[in-house]
């Protein structure tokens, strides 16, 4: 076990690695930073300038000793466009990064689980395939367009949510991150859905949930402790 998990950390130190240098060489030797942030209209004097400002008329292995030696000591160092520290910005977005990531992915679970489930229930029923019908149309449109959707129908017409902003308190962050969300919940959401709906039927058809049937077992008992429980196993793989 102590050897499989050093091999795993030596893994991700590699391919850590390997992604940082591709960066580095995407920007430094296929991109002019200095270019790309000043324009095609700046002069060879403001390139120049800025570049020795920036340690960008360097040798370029000094340049990328002194980037793997920023990122070793979580220096991120200011950004070309605003000169802000990157380690702010991302401290300042990150919050919210994460409550829309938790958001959807309660989302996700909540709609497609209880679909899953009730699809499985009404089997071959106007609701099963009245449900399936709309997961499939949730996981064939992408989020632009569901996304487009919400912002111009459910937020500007009806106003029913914001349509931008960020809000003051945990409350209003979620009402106005309720609709992008949900946006990024719909497509996942469909296939949890489809795959629950087609565990829970195979869990329910089991000899194991027949025998708690013939024992008495009410329903909802059979149904939440003896199928979602079972029925949850690929859901959980599917999450990771």
């Amino acid at each position: 076990m102590m050897m499989f998990t050093l091999r795993r950390i030596a893994s991700a130190v590699i391919v850590l690695w390997v992604v940082m240098s591709l960066v580095f060489l995407l920007v430094h030797v296929l991109g002019d930073p200095a270019r790309a942030t000043l324009g095609e209209k700046a002069s060879s004097e403001q390139l120049e300038a800025f570049r020795k400002q920036h340690g960008l008329d360097r040798p370029l292995p000094e340049r990328y000793l002194r980037y793997v030696g920023e990122l070793a000591r979580l220096e991120l160092g200011a950004s070309y466009q605003d000169n802000q520290q990157v380690l702010s910005v991302l401290a300042t977005r990150m919050p919210r990064t994460a409550l829309l990531g938790a958001m959807a992915i309660s989302m996700e679970l909540l709609l497609g689980l209880g679909l899953g489930i009730l699809a499985a229930l009404y089997k071959d029923r106007w609701f099963d395939t009245g449900t399936m019908a709309i997961a499939l149309l949730g996981i064939s449109m992408p989020t632009f367009v569901t996304g487009l959707w919400f912002l111009g129908g459910v937020a500007f017409r009806l106003g029913w949510f914001p349509v931008g902003g960020y809000g003051v308190g945990f409350l209003d962050h979620v009402w106005h991150g309720f609709l992008p969300a949900l946006t990024l919940a719909i497509a996942g959401a469909a296939t949890y859905a489809r795959i629950m709906r087609g565990e829970m039927i195979e869990t329910l058809r089991s000899d194991y949930v027949r025998t708690a049937r013939a024992k008495g077992v009410g329903p909802v008992r059979v149904v939440f402790v003896h199928g979602v429980r079972n029925a949850l196993l690929p859901i959980v793989t599917l999450m990771g």
